[in-house]
């Protein structure tokens, strides 16, 4: 239809409407569709000069800033996507943070707990130690003074075989 009214389209053109196309239908239109519609009038002066003078100096140009406004708007919508990956992947990396200095606090409490545990059983354990080694030695004691209460009675002897009491 374009053909009939005067000629072949420039090439600078073809090239304007296939860059609005790819804008329009793809992501640009949902994320930047201001940017996709300065395209789209862009676009649409630079069929209005081609319908006037198909083979004008100005309409190559606005063809050319058709076809660079199309990928303005993708580009656009390039960088809004990723800013929104990037704080996305942002509130996903401070959240697993927050997850794992929760996980660690809590093994860090549980292994306090348990070392206090530990110690309180140690104490007490060492407690148990002290009192069964006094109670050793004050059997020792007594076992020596019975000995020596022994011997002022009668004679002992320690022999390889055991103790030998004379009377």
């Amino acid at each position: 239809l374009l053909n009939a009214c005067g000629g072949a389209a420039p090439r600078e053109l073809t090239d304007a409407r296939a860059a609005y196309r790819r804008a329009s239908t793809g992501p640009a239109a949902r994320v930047s569709p201001a940017e996709v519609h300065i395209a789209n009038v862009a676009l649409a002066r630079a069929e209005q000069s081609f319908r006037a003078d198909s083979d004008s100096y100005a309409t190559r140009d606005l063809a050319y800033v058709a076809k660079r406004r199309a990928q303005i708007a993708e580009a656009t919508a390039s960088i809004v996507i990723e800013q929104q990956g990037q704080a996305r992947a942002e509130n996903d990396f401070q959240e697993t943070q927050g997850r794992i200095a929760a996980e660690t606090t809590q093994d860090l409490r549980q292994t306090q707990t348990a070392l206090a545990a530990s110690e309180r059983t140690g104490a007490a354990t060492e407690a148990r130690l002290s009192a069964e080694q006094a109670a050793r030695v004050a059997a020792d004691q007594r076992a020596a003074t019975a000995q020596a209460a022994l011997a002022a009675l009668a004679a002992v002897k320690e022999e390889p075989r055991g103790m030998v009491i004379t009377l």
